[in-house]
This record gives structure tokens, sequence and C-alpha cells, in this order.
């Protein structure tokens, strides 16, 4: 059965990120217009993750296989469940279509393969709601990275930016260069210094009080500074796979504090973020890291650029909306992956749609 996409109005991103915080819902829908496309944010809701899901998706890297799938049945569950939540708690909202993009096992588009876990097929059926999912796979099967996926909104939704950067577990970029939308990941972020507050017993140093009391190692940040992920040429992409072999163990080869690494980090995505965004003359700034007071304060003063910092909700749902709107692009065949972006051979329609059995 093909749903006629005349008729999909409101459409729920979700959005799980690699700082396994939890799920971000954002119910969306995008009016018709003619000067281009527009969107309106209906309702935002964010379901923490508790500990022990927390320590399920941080160790699902190493499982076995067998037990991945059933780390992905789980997850899966636990979408639909909050789905549920979602519905009974604002029973006046319709949710016409799910986007959702799944939580990130594995990214390894050099190789040829990247792994969001979500049984689309599943969420359909139980949810009776058409889903959108695995947005990356059809990417890394044309020769690109799979990521970033957001800077097609940051071209249809926020063109009035002259960059657009989110911080969350990752630092990235998008902005428009010569006619195409130029767009990487910049640096890690919260996937670093989260577990640093953590042994300083804070889940993450919301504000940069840690980082404020500690002092930049100088050898270390010179370190950090030349990784060699930092000469290469766009598109390019981080994952958690690089973290260990070129940043946490080079941290852990210092042996010093955790708000010694907190200040460094700090000075290095200052010294990474501010580079790249010298010349622009406005960017706007979203993602949890936005809350870290302390960088902000930093990289401000390190550049020139008019950096904006929206309203919370939009600082925190950015990457949900963006997801609604990339399973708008798709449930109408319109190019939601931009080649120029990840460096794959065309730009494209990705997602795979599954309907409800009604």
């Amino acid at each position: 059965m093909i749903q006629s996409t005349s008729k999909i109005q409101n459409i729920l991103g979700i959005m799980s990120g690699t700082s396994c915080d939890g799920l971000d819902f954002c119910l969306t829908t995008f009016p018709s217009s003619e000067s281009g496309y527009t969107y309106k944010i209906i309702k935002t809701h964010s379901f923490e993750y508790t500990n022990a899901w927390k320590q399920r998706l941080e160790q699902a890297y190493s499982l076995s296989g067998k037990d991945l799938k059933r780390l992905e049945y789980d997850f899966t569950q636990l979408q639909i469940d909050c789905i549920k939540e979602f519905k009974h708690k604002y029973p006046e909202l319709k949710i016409d279509t799910i986007a959702t993009h799944g939580h990130t096992i594995f990214h390894s588009p050099g190789v040829g393969y990247t792994f969001q876990m979500t049984l689309g097929g599943m969420l359909a059926e139980q949810t009776k709601i058409p889903t959108v999912c695995n947005f990356r796979e059809q990417d890394v099967c044309l020769g690109g990275q799979g990521a970033p996926l957001v800077p097609i909104g940051d071209l249809h939704l926020f063109s009035t930016y002259d960059a657009c950067i989110n911080l969350g577990g990752f630092a990235n970029i998008s902005y428009q260069e010569n006619g195409k939308r130029i767009a990487y990941d910049l640096c890690p972020f919260n996937i670093l210094m989260n577990p640093e507050a953590q042994t300083c017993g804070l889940p993450f140093d919301t504000s940069g009080n840690l980082a404020k009391l500690g002092q930049i190692m100088p050898e270390l940040l010179e370190k950090l500074n030349e990784l060699p992920y930092y000469r290469q040429s766009h598109p390019k992409s981080l994952s958690v796979e690089d973290l260990k072999t070129n940043y946490s163990n080079l941290i852990d080869a210092f042996g010093t504090t955790s708000q010694n690494n907190l200040a460094t980090l700090v000075a290095h995505y200052v010294h990474i973020i501010s580079k790249a965004i010298n010349g622009k003359k406005n960017v706007l700034l979203t993602g949890g890291g936005v809350f870290n007071n302390f960088f902000v304060n930093n990289l401000r003063n390190t550049c020139k650029t008019q950096i904006t910092i929206p309203n919370n909700e939009l600082i925190e749902f950015k990457e949900a909306l963006i997801f609604a709107f990339l399973g708008y692009l798709r449930l109408r065949n319109q190019v939601n992956v931009l080649s120029s972006v990840t460096g794959s051979r065309t730009n494209h329609s990705s997602g795979q749609i599954y309907y409800p059995i009604l």
C-alpha cells in the first residue's frame, strides 16, 4: 500500500545521539510555501535514558551478532513505548509519520558499512504509523560517508546563517560554498567531555565549571591540534571507533586530572572551531554543548564571528526536527542527502519506508 503524500502532515522526528543522553522527539509540520521550505514545531519531548540503557548502548560496540540483534529489538521496543507515552501525554496530537535516526553502533564508511539500529517494520506495525529509518546506509553504498545528514535541513530551513554548527557527541559544521553545501565533523565534543565529568560525579560539565577549574596541558593540546584528521579534506566524518585510537589513548597517556583534561579539550575545540568559522559573518550554534558557557565564551573571545544561540527548544531538538524533515523529503522521493556533503556519487533520496498492515 502506497500512502498518499498529500495526507502526510505531522512527522515525528526521533533522534538518539552518540552522547547517549536519551531519545529526542520533535513533532513537526512543514507547511507549503512558494518561497521554499518552512517548518512549524508542534511539540517536543525528551525521554532520558536510564543508567542501564546508557550502559547497554555504550557497550553495544563489543556485542556478539546475536546479542546485538537482541539489543536492536529491545531498543525498538523502547522507542515504541516512548511513542505510546508521548501519545498518551498529548492525546490531542496526530502523528502521520515517524522518521527515526535509530542509534549508531558502527560507522566505518571507509570500509563500506554503517549501522543505526532500529527495526522499522516493527515500529510501523506496533504503532500503526508509517516509519522511515536507516537514512545512512544507501549513501555509504554510493561511496559516501553516510554523514552528516543534517545539512539538508540547514540548507532549506536555516539558510539565513552563513554556517550552522551542532555541538552534540561530535561537533559538526554546515555551510554554503560556491553554490554547494559543505559539511563535515569538526571534532569530538560531548562524547569526550561527558566521561571526564562523570569521573567527578557529574553526568556532564553543564556550564563548564569543571573545565574552568582545570589547567590547559600545552603538550596534550598541541598533540590534539595536530591529529591527522584535521589535515584531511572534506567530506569526512568521525566515529566512535576513531575515539580510542586517536583521542582517548592520547589523553590517557598524560594521566592528568579530569579538570585538566576538560580545560584542554575546551581549548582544543575552540582552536578547531574558531579556525572553521573565521571569516563567516553569522553562525547558528545548537546542541547540548551550547550550555557549556565556558566553551562558548572562549569561542566568542577567540573569533570575530557573530554567534547566534537560539531558544532552548531549537538548541535541544534541531537534529530531531531535521530528521523529521529528512522523512518528509523521503516520502516525496525528493533529495535528502547531498553528494557535496557526504562525497557520494550523486544526490539522492535515502531512507527505508515501512507501512503498517492496517
